[in-house]
């Protein structure tokens, strides 16, 4: 989608020292019109706020484009990272509004060319359909942007040029046509579905707080954070049984160390193996090995999430964790938090579809790492001197002690290692 940036207020301003949800809500405040823009690496995101108001946004990655509610809590997510860049630029409402419309639109036309399309006859064609909105993107090939909105049989247009300048209206148009004699753009032309009324603006969730899983609130200790120093009394409240019964899983070699972002080697397929014959027989020796599988990596989960509200004594956890999996969900895509193919809730792994279970572990332990240490670093901002690596370890010792078979044959002692490993 292409956007003319307006005038700015903001550029180039980096997610690791803004607080975007605060900005957002500050905009909402002051009644500001424009729209926020967001980058990451292979995707982008836009809010548009007339008056104060969000009209809609728009997430885009690579193959997924989300929208309204959607697109606001993937934007929030991400956020929380510090990879983005946040801008922020100011339009008039009618374009605002116009934009906000297009989203949801049709495209009717699609990679006009210029040499082949004569842009003021086609704009003229479509003023004659007084009760339909229209949205056009102007893209030339030398970089200049702009939009050409009708409404109401009237013409609007915003043209941004490349030194800067923003053009309106009339003049934008004017100037539009006079470039197009020199230079080659391509158009495309949207059908919007409706014209915004901000009587009916769509409800977005509270920006001052991040989305998170909703799930039953734990009692937490009480007790000072700097007095927890032992994973006993953590242990017990995970829930583990210390006598578990389960079927001896299928002998495989211990895989390599696993570092974040580079995937290990299973060079015998017992985690291939077990896949498949899940799919093929419910009841299968297989299946029950691999819903032990998803019990495991549960209260691995549950031991990192226990630990984290102890010393945090608030709901980071939640928040952490969901933008620890929207960011493995661009090589393991089950894990979107936005796709409702894998649920952890209180413990309890649940997966909608067969996953395979290397992809399962791989991409959990990498959320896990970078879960981790977005709390530690929430937790160096609140002068929170705890050692949330050290009480793991020793808790993970715990778990090794009551699981010592099953974490053998799956060969996931040094994946734990990894997970408290410094990085």
């Amino acid at each position: 989608m292409h956007v003319p940036k307006g005038k700015p207020v903001h550029e180039h301003l980096k997610t690791s020292y803004v607080n975007v949800p605060a900005l957002l809500a500050d905009l909402q405040v002051t009644g500001f019109t424009g729209y926020l823009y967001l980058t990451f690496p292979s995707v982008r995101g836009y809010v548009f706020i007339s008056n104060g108001e969000i009209l809609n946004a728009l997430d885009e990655g690579l193959d997924r484009v989300r929208r309204g509610v959607e697109a606001i809590d993937a934007i929030l997510l991400r956020a929380s990272s510090p990879d983005g860049v946040v801008y922020l630029y100011s339009h008039k409402e009618s374009v605002i509004e116009s934009i906000s419309s297009r989203i949801e639109g049709e495209v009717v036309y699609k990679d006009l060319e210029s040499d082949f399309t004569d842009l003021k006859k086609l704009m003229d064609k479509l003023l004659k359909q007084q009760e339909t909105t229209f949205y056009v993107e102007v893209e030339f090939a030398s970089g200049e942007t702009g939009i050409i909105y009708t409404k109401d049989g009237k013409l609007e247009s915003v043209l941004s040029l490349s030194s800067g300048e923003i053009l309106e209206s009339e003049e934008g148009f004017d100037k539009t046509l006079s470039m197009l004699s020199e230079k080659t753009a391509t158009f495309h032309v949207y059908r919007c579905q409706t014209t915004i009324d901000k009587k009916n603006v769509v409800a977005f969730p509270d920006l001052a707080n991040p989305p998170h899983y909703e799930q039953e609130e734990e009692e937490i200790d009480e007790r000072e954070v700097e007095e927890i120093d032992s994973p006993t009394e953590l242990y017990q409240n995970v829930g583990l049984a210390e006598d578990p019964n389960y079927q001896p899983l299928l002998q495989q070699t211990p895989p390599n160390q696993l570092e974040e972002g580079v995937e290990t080697e299973h060079k015998k397929a017992s985690f291939e193996e077990i896949a498949e014959d899940s799919v093929e027989s419910t009841h299968s020796q297989h299946q029950d090995d691999y819903d032990t599988l998803l019990k495991l990596m549960g209260e691995v989960t549950k031991i990192v999430e226990v630990a984290s509200t102890a010393v945090a004594k608030d709901n980071s956890f939640s928040t952490a964790f969901r933008t620890a999996l929207l960011g493995v969900a661009e090589r393991y895509p089950f894990f979107d938090p936005f796709a409702a193919e894998f649920e952890y809730i209180d413990g309890k792994i649940k997966l909608a579809v067969p996953t395979p279970p290397e992809e399962l572990v791989n991409g959990l332990i990498i959320a896990l790492r970078a879960t981790i240490r977005e709390i530690e670093e929430e937790l160096e901002k609140r002068a929170v001197l705890v050692d949330l690596r050290k009480l793991l370890k020793e808790a993970f010792a715990k778990l090794q002690q009551a699981r010592q078979e099953e974490i053998s044959k799956y060969g996931l002692a040094d994946l734990l290692a990894t997970i408290v490993a410094v990085n």
